[in-house]
């Protein structure tokens, strides 16, 4: 699974919640943003951001963080992302547990 389909997931499971009235993607410099219309508080948009995450990344090894950047009116911006953890691709020579040497 790659990023892109973590984002569907993610997107259609944040905006069939009933509270949520509608929520626009954006990339402003290759950072992902999320505009969210809405009349509940903060509080509850964490909690919803949250669950929509963990469904998205359940079955993967991927991690996510929601920063909370400003809210206007009934408008809040997220600076949401999903990161997938690198592997090494050459041996560093620091014998580490994880070297690729010893993948087989």
């Amino acid at each position: 699974m790659n990023l892109d389909d973590i984002w569907m997931l993610f997107l259609t499971h944040f905006n069939e919640q009933r509270a949520i009235e509608q929520v626009i993607f954006k990339k402003i410099t290759n950072i992902p943003f999320l505009y969210i219309n809405t009349s509940i508080k903060r509080r509850k948009i964490d909690e919803l951001l949250e669950a929509s995450s963990i469904f998205a990344t359940s079955n993967t090894n991927a991690t996510w963080r929601s920063t909370f950047v400003r809210s206007q009116h009934l408008t809040y911006v997220y600076q949401h992302r999903f990161y997938v953890p690198q592997r090494k691709m050459a041996c560093c020579g620091n014998s580490c547990a994880d070297c690729v040497r010893f993948i087989q």
